[in-house]
């Protein structure tokens, strides 16, 4: 549900980003982008414009997923600490049991020992 929900979104931000350029005529120009001394070949506004969106989509896409990654290795560290401290959880719940059957064998065994009176 939510993938269905992010790709409708981001197909409406498409349509939005298209329809933009399509309706304005200035977008259309030629531009040269100049950087650090190197100059481009010509291109169109609206490529410029498409490609911030499509480098800022990959950016963020990028950053999420190194995010998720982390979230998924602690997950899966906190469960196998969780199954650690249920293991140990059961080990003490069983230990006052085996605690009586010491103390019963202990009490036979005195009683046993010990002389009777008549």
């Amino acid at each position: 549900m939510r993938a269905t929900i992010k790709l409708i979104l981001a197909l409406a931000i498409i349509i939005l980003v298209v329809s933009f350029v399509l309706q304005n005529p200035w977008i259309n120009d030629t531009h040269q982008i100049h950087f650090a001394g190197y100059k481009s070949i010509p291109i169109n506004l609206s490529f410029i414009i498409l490609g911030a969106l499509l480098s800022g989509a990959i950016i963020v896409s990028g950053s999420m997923l190194v995010s998720q990654l982390k979230l998924k290795k602690k997950i899966r560290s906190q469960q196998k600490r969780l199954g650690q401290l249920e293991e140990e959880l059961h080990s003490l719940r069983n230990l006052p049991l085996m605690e009586t059957e010491l103390n019963k064998k202990q009490i036979s065994e005195s009683t046993a020992a010990a002389p009777q009176k008549v």
